[in-house]
């Protein structure tokens, strides 16, 4: 807390990884924010190992630099 205001990003890193773990309700203790967080993120996830196997992610993302 910094002048009595939560912090929105503390306990997002491990929300996250009890996310991609299966583990909703330690996640939800963490952060409920990652709920938001990971689905935005996937898409970026996926593109990069597209990247990492030297192929181009089809459809809007494969566009994007």
């Amino acid at each position: 807390m910094l002048a009595n205001i939560e912090c929105y990003a503390c306990g997002l890193t491990r929300g996250v990884m009890h996310f991609i773990h299966f583990e909703f309700e330690k996640a939800w203790e963490y952060n409920k924010l990652t709920f938001i967080v990971v689905p935005l993120l996937f898409p970026l996830w996926l593109k990069s190992v597209y990247e990492v196997r030297g192929k181009q992610m089809p459809g809007l993302l494969g566009r994007l630099t």
